[in-house]
């Protein structure tokens, strides 16, 4: 069966317009100057490059680092040996360590692309 036109109503100078011409394909109609320009040239895109290979390596480090701190400080923090002084004289502020550690490994993992 032949593609089936539609009348077109008279349009201004200059304008394009697209026919449905059977089974959804449209064809457009119009001067060639009422295109619009070709981009001269491609521009490099922006898209954000990959994370290198190393980067998840050295995020899930941190965060076991962050976690090992925290570990030590809960059995250390008893009293009994093994002791670590540099964690004694510290008191509550070990959690702010642990946890700040672990939170720069969560930023780094947000950031990973």
């Amino acid at each position: 069966m032949a593609p089936t036109r539609r009348p077109v109503e008279p349009r201004p100078e200059g304008h394009r317009l697209a026919t449905v011409i059977g089974e959804g394909r449209a064809q457009v109609e119009g001067p060639e100057e009422a295109r619009p320009p070709l981009r001269p040239a491609a521009q490099p895109s922006r898209a954000l490059a990959p994370s290198p290979t190393w980067y998840p390596i050295v995020t899930a480090a941190v965060l076991l680092i962050g976690l090992a701190y925290m570990v030590v400080y809960y059995l250390t923090s008893s009293g009994t040996d093994p002791h670590v002084p540099i964690m004694a004289s510290l008191h509550a502020w070990n959690f702010a360590v642990g946890f700040g550690v672990m939170l720069l490994g969560l930023v780094m993992l947000v950031r990973w692309r």
